[in-house]
């Protein structure tokens, strides 16, 4: 049973974490201390989970920047996110330790223009990225495919498709039958 300082610190941390999110469908459920950095547009659905006790979740959303969760969201310790002009993870997905998802390189590819490129980034429903895959600008993951670990996405990846390696190939499709029956996407 947690202590009266405990829940007073889990409460005051909670509040504080919401704050930071300009739009909440519902609480957003905090272990550990996360970095969130909001310049743009932070929204959530219901029942984000946020993991992070052993290592920080950093989150970070540009001036002009969208950030979209959808609802039951789990992120894992360690993951990166940087959004500079969108990036939407759709209901029902799942990030694992040390994933990078970013929509820009974080420099400068024409020197005369003094722009960042960025490009949106969207997975759909029923994702599941595994520990230390890294998804990069321009990419769209469809609804219940799988990123394997320490996989690169540079392209779009197919509705169900399971992918791996650097860059990440698609490797088969996703048999749903073989989920239990409870995990059914």
């Amino acid at each position: 049973m947690a202590t009266i300082g405990a829940r007073l610190r889990n409460w005051w941390l909670n509040r504080y974490y919401q704050r930071k999110f300009n739009e909440l469908g519902g609480p957003i459920k905090f272990r550990g201390t996360p970095i969130i950095r909001n310049s743009g547009t932070l929204k959530a659905g219901k029942k984000l989970y946020l993991l992070s006790y052993w290592k920080p979740i950093f989150i970070m959303v540009r001036r002009g920047g969208v950030l979209e969760f959808g609802d039951g969201v789990n992120i894992n310790h360690g993951v990166h996110i940087a959004a500079f002009k969108s990036i939407k993870i759709g209901h029902q997905c799942g990030i694992g330790m040390d994933v990078m998802i970013m929509d820009s390189d974080f420099h400068e590819l024409d020197s005369e223009k003094g722009t960042i490129e960025a490009a949106e980034v969207v997975l759909e429903d029923h994702v599941w990225i595994a520990n230390r895959a890294i998804v990069l600008k321009g990419v769209r993951i469809g609804a219940g495919a799988v990123v394997a670990a320490n996989s690169v996405v540079t392209k779009d990846v197919e509705p169900n498709m399971l992918v791996a390696g650097i860059p990440a190939k698609p490797i088969k499709k996703v048999n749903r039958n073989m989920l239990h029956p409870e995990d059914k996407l």
